[in-house]
């Protein structure tokens, strides 16, 4: 067993920095009470009715609450932060950076299709906010690449692989979905990056059957970044 951090790969750099001078701004708009301008940004199902398309991915920029600006934001965003880094960049090395930015931008996506769908059915007015279901989407593409990873959770000291990981994640938000639906945890925002990550990884390798031969061998295709010599742009240029 060997105790390392991932290395911080090219686009999982840039979604983290993303998402820190999103905060950033959110907070200082919050400070300055504009809230309105905040809420304009969140994914509330009301506003999709007035075709506000923009909330499908702005609202994966928001994190915490966003009626005031506490440290209880700052815990969401971190515990994106922390997901997208530890699991991000052997799905980046899979996909390429260019492919990974495309698929996390379909899992936040396929969060917010599923929430703002549901929520205009059952009429919800609560707005989401939050890249969960973009952070959820690269941890079951994780489990699909790499199933039997062995991981520890803190503070669980009892390894588990990466499938059981993911499948315990859909289990609790298909739960949430169903019993704890006022909880304050978009659960359906979740399931609808895992579904995306799950269609997304589908589409990318051919449908599977006779022609992807499944998550493992396509992975193997692409299972380290292609290496150019940079030119001017300097020593190397990692794709």
């Amino acid at each position: 067993m060997q105790f390392a951090f991932p290395p911080l790969t090219p686009m999982v750099r840039k979604i983290l920095m993303a998402l820190g001078i999103a905060f950033v701004v959110q907070t200082a708009m919050q400070v300055m009470g504009l809230v309105e301008l905040v809420w304009w940004l969140a994914l509330s199902p009301p506003g999709l009715k007035h075709f506000a398309l923009w909330q499908f991915l702005s609202y994966g920029l928001l994190h915490g609450s966003i009626a005031s600006p506490q440290m209880g934001n700052l815990w969401h965003l971190g515990m994106n932060c922390l997901g997208l880094y530890f699991f991000g960049g052997d799905v980046e090395r899979a996909l390429g950076s260019k492919g990974f930015l495309r698929f996390f931008i379909a899992c936040v996506l396929g969060g917010g299709l599923l929430y703002g769908v549901v929520g205009l059915l059952v009429g919800s007015t609560v707005p989401v906010i939050g890249a969960s279901g973009g952070v959820l989407g690269v941890v079951l593409a994780f489990a699909i690449l790499f199933p039997k990873r062995q991981l520890i959770m803190f503070p669980i000291p009892i390894p588990i692989r990466a499938w059981v990981l993911a499948a315990v994640y859909l289990v609790l938000n298909l739960y949430g979905a169903l019993v704890d639906r006022g909880g304050g945890v978009a659960y359906l925002a979740h399931l609808g990056g895992m579904g995306a990550a799950y269609l997304y990884l589908q589409m990318i390798r051919g449908g599977g059957g006779s022609r992807g031969g499944g998550p493992k061998s396509w992975f193997r295709k692409r299972r380290s970044f292609d290496v150019h010599n940079g030119g001017r742009r300097g020593p190397w240029d990692v794709h």
